[in-house]
């Protein structure tokens, strides 16, 4: 009867609540990544690649001295 319309509708109205809710936070995250996460992660893609560069200058850096090296070794 009339209390089981009331308990369908409490429940109706709280699936719609959650969902709203649910809605609103994933919006909100949403923007959030867009607003803060998206330019570190862009800013740290930026770093890693320099950090790969300096990485590859190093070793070919420490690659040269090991020839150099070796080539005084042979002069000896």
């Amino acid at each position: 009867g009339k209390f089981n319309q009331r308990i369908d509708l409490l429940i109706k109205n709280y699936h719609e609540a959650l969902d709203e809710l649910t809605k609103k936070e994933r919006n909100r995250l949403t923007r959030y990544g867009n607003q803060v996460l998206t330019p570190i992660f862009s800013r740290l893609d930026v770093l890693a690649k320099r950090f790969v560069d300096q990485q590859k200058k190093l070793e070919r850096s420490q690659r040269d001295l090991m020839d150099l090296r070796t080539r005084i070794e042979e002069m000896k």
